[in-house]
């Protein structure tokens, strides 16, 4: 019921078009809603960019893992492990901000276990 209270302008109005016992089960409206508003090729093009992630220019490090974390929630279903989400925002900082992590882990930060580093 909160999901249909949560739409507005063209998800309310594809779920109100839509007709009648075409959707019979909570996982059918999910596959059918994602599909409609969250297509394939902008779910490629937002894991690409995880993959890609580096750290901005002056960009503290809470701010880039704050940054990494909202890339995370927009790709919907994007399935990757903590470990291999660490290992990408790792890689891509600076060198002197993973001076800083290993630092702050009081030795290199990847020998930590995912939810270590988490």
């Amino acid at each position: 019921m909160m999901f249909l209270l949560s739409l507005t302008r063209e998800a309310k109005t594809w779920l109100d078009e839509l007709n009648e016992r075409t959707i019979e089960t909570w996982d059918e409206l999910r596959t059918a809603f994602i599909s409609q508003f969250f297509p394939r090729t902008l779910f490629d093009r937002l894991l690409r960019e995880i993959r890609a992630f580096s750290q901005h220019e002056n960009e503290h490090l809470t701010d880039a893992w704050l940054r990494m974390k909202e890339m995370l929630q927009n790709c919907h279903g994007h399935n990757m492990s903590k470990g291999n989400i660490i290992k990408i925002f790792y890689h891509g900082l600076n060198e002197i901000t993973q001076e800083v992590l290993n630092a702050a882990a009081g030795g290199i930060f990847l020998y930590k276990t995912p939810d270590q580093a988490y």
